[in-house]
């Protein structure tokens, strides 16, 4: 690196990076750094086999690229968590429940620990709906508009509860309560949790 180097963009795990060569182009998570060379390794969406072994590709050389861009996934992932937050912490008080108090997220500093314990599930959805919106070339640097109504719109994307079709509104609903039974039972087989279906809009009766 010389003097005429300029600060790009930091790196971390899972960021969502573009890597184009003349031979080929890469979309995927950043998953390390080669200090002694400088190469990086680009996990596939899903760890998707087909495409290379084990879903990573290892130590790509950066220096060949023609360009390598950085995913502002982040603001993204900002914006559904507070959508997915909000809803989950108004069905965790509604069962009586005090979203502060997590089973796993447990910081003084924060006021939906337990909210943040069942956001978990639906998590790969928002990763299945961010990597959509790339696909389809709706998603840039910045944020449209089009694409924040696209990211709140993921509360009525469809999943699966017992093999019955339902929104994610009402799955949030029913694993909540699927854990007090659990717990009231005490029978951890009692939680239920949903199912990811092809990425698509509840249909609503």
């Amino acid at each position: 690196m010389d003097d005429n180097a300029t600060f790009q963009f930091s790196l971390h795990q899972n960021d969502l990076v573009k890597l184009v060569t003349k031979k080929k182009t890469i979309l995927g998570y950043f998953n390390g750094l080669n200090r002694s060379t400088g190469n990086i390794d680009i996990k596939e969406h899903d760890l998707d086999k087909s495409k290379i072994k084990d879903g990573i590709h290892q130590s790509v050389g950066i220096k060949l690229a023609t360009s390598f861009e950085k995913y502002q996934v982040d603001e993204l992932g900002k914006n559904i968590h507070l959508c997915m937050r909000s809803a989950v912490a108004r069905s965790l008080v509604l069962y009586g429940w005090l979203p502060q108090l997590g089973l796993f997220h447990h910081s003084e500093l924060n006021a939906f620990n337990l909210a943040d314990d069942f956001i978990e599930p639906f998590r790969p959805l928002v990763d299945l709906l961010v990597w959509n919106l790339l696909e389809k070339g709706l998603l840039s640097q910045n944020l449209s508009p089009l694409s924040k109504q696209q990211l709140i719109k993921i509360l009525h994307h469809q999943l699966r509860f017992n093999q019955e079709k339902v929104s994610v509104l009402t799955a949030i609903d029913k694993t909540i309560a699927s854990l007090q039974i659990a717990l009231i039972q005490k029978n951890a087989t009692l939680l239920q949790l949903p199912e990811i279906d092809a990425l698509q809009e509840y249909q609503y009766e």
